[in-house]
């Protein structure tokens, strides 16, 4: 459920939801190239809202990297609820 991600929102566990797939990052806290800061802001959230506005994430190559760390799925509601957010 959503409020399992949302839980999930700190140096010790962060997910992020995308396009309706639940993804653990948290190994890469220290790995991004614009630092933890600005994961850490995304945590537990939507990166949609963040990838509209940082558009390089959106190349091909960047979600196919994403995908090998899917842990799950959000319910069709879940999902939707993220895009009123």
């Amino acid at each position: 459920p959503l409020e399992t991600v949302e839980e999930h929102c700190d140096e010790e566990s962060m997910w992020f939801t995308f396009r309706g797939a639940v993804y653990d990052m948290t190994f890469f806290l220290n790995g991004h190239p614009g630092g933890a800061p600005r994961l850490l802001m995304a945590a537990g959230q939507d990166l949609e809202p963040y990838w509209d506005v940082y558009r390089q994430h959106l190349r091909g190559h960047v979600i196919e990297w994403l995908e090998k760390y899917r842990i799950g799925n959000l319910s069709p509601e879940d999902a939707e609820n993220t895009k009123k957010a």
